[in-house]
């Protein structure tokens, strides 16, 4: 108590130490400034009126420009010290530098940051093909995942490095069910393998693929597009499902939009006639890849999904398909910056910056960990739900 009260008379006192601010030179404070923790701000705010005012909203802007990061648009009721907070958890989570799954490993080479792949398919591509059994590298399979340029191949059995990549700096990756996700260090996301239920994220129009990124066949009950070699995702031609006409004034009762920030106008989707709202392009931290559905984490907290929707492991209330990037609203709506995520087969997890763990998808076998597996609960949760932790008696 006696902390505080000497604080707010320190602030509030005519001779504090902040009038030392008027004979620094102010790229002399910015630059002490700017080297702060969100925790030493805090305290000087705290303790100077006048550093509060003048000189916390632009050191906390050049705070986050030194971490690498655009300060994100403010949540109704969240200050600035707080958001940097938020971007300071950003800057220090690890990378996710290797990735495996069902029948691929994903991994970037430590020494040259070079990304290799090598793996293959349990099954071949025409098991009625005769020729195959008396090939000695084994049957021909699909290799698109992998991202070494040809969709039909043999099983690779070394690391082997992905093409089209020669340019570009990966420093995440992720493994999902026959596709494969790469994160670049300027926040572009990659995608290679086969398309189905739009989980590359590259839209349903296939006559966007060039003959050197992929071509256009029927896989299971879908028209898809095969990508055999990392193409990057276009951003911005997204949508957000079930979101109504009055989007905008929703979007614009949950974040307040700053100067500075690169906005784009979505585009009518053909997957939903639902009306859009503008998106905030923001550089994208992580990469998840699931069974058939795909997501990725923005550096202001929201979350992107795309793929298969059947399970409601996309998070959007409906059970839809979606093939771009698309924002989980009701995380938003709730006011929840994530700041990790994981997806499964038929599920995902989110953990926001409080440490609340969310989780949507599948309910089957428990794995969503909400508690109710009778037979009365719905077989999906549409929607992130908050997972409550407590004894199991």
């Amino acid at each position: 108590m006696r902390t505080r009260t000497r604080a707010r008379q320190a602030r509030d006192s005519p001779h504090a130490p902040h009038d030392l601010l008027d004979i620094l030179p102010p790229e002399l404070i910015g630059f002490l400034l700017r080297t702060c923790t969100v925790k030493e701000l805090s305290s000087l705010a705290a303790c100077s009126r006048a550093l509060a005012e003048t000189h916390v909203p632009s050191a906390v802007q050049e705070r986050c420009a030194l971490l690498g990061y655009a300060l994100p648009p403010l949540l109704v009721g969240e200050s600035l010290l707080h958001a940097l907070r938020f971007i300071e958890m950003v800057a220090k989570r690890p990378r996710c530098t290797m990735a495996g799954d069902t029948c691929h490993t994903v991994c970037i080479r430590p020494e040259d940051g070079v990304t290799h792949s090598f793996g293959g398919h349990e099954r071949p591509a025409d098991p009625d093909d005769p020729d195959d059994d008396d090939d000695i590298n084994g049957p021909s399979v699909r290799v698109s995942h992998l991202g070494h340029g040809h969709a039909l191949g043999h099983r690779v059995g070394i690391p082997t490095p992905m093409a089209g990549l020669h340019a570009v700096h990966i420093c995440e990756v992720a493994a999902g069910y026959e596709h494969s996700l790469l994160l670049s260090r300027d926040g572009h996301v990659y995608s290679c393998g086969i398309g189905e239920f739009g989980r590359l994220g590259h839209g349903w129009d296939a006559t966007s693929a060039s003959e050197d990124t992929g071509h256009v066949r029927r896989h299971g009950r879908s028209e898809c597009l095969e990508r055999s070699q990392p193409c990057r995702i276009q951003w911005g031609f997204g949508h957000t499902a079930g979101q109504t006409v009055s989007t905008r004034q929703a979007h614009a009762k949950h974040w307040r939009h700053l100067p500075g920030h690169l906005y784009a106008c979505w585009r009518q989707s053909r997957v939903t006639s639902k009306a859009h709202a503008p998106a905030i392009l923001e550089a994208v931290v992580q990469v998840a890849a699931g069974g058939f559905q795909s997501g990725c984490l923005t550096s202001d907290g929201r979350v992107w999904t795309w793929g298969w929707g059947d399970s409601g492991s996309l998070g959007h209330g409906i059970k839809e398909h979606l093939a771009s990037p698309t924002v989980i609203a009701s995380l938003v709506d709730h006011g929840q910056r994530i700041i990790q995520m994981s997806a499964g087969s038929a599920h995902s997890l989110y953990v926001s910056e409080e440490g609340a763990l969310f989780a949507t998808g599948d309910r089957s076998a428990g794995k969503l960990g909400l508690g109710s597996m009778d037979a009365d609960a719905p077989p999906e949760q549409l929607t992130p739900a908050r997972v409550r932790f407590g004894r199991c008696d």
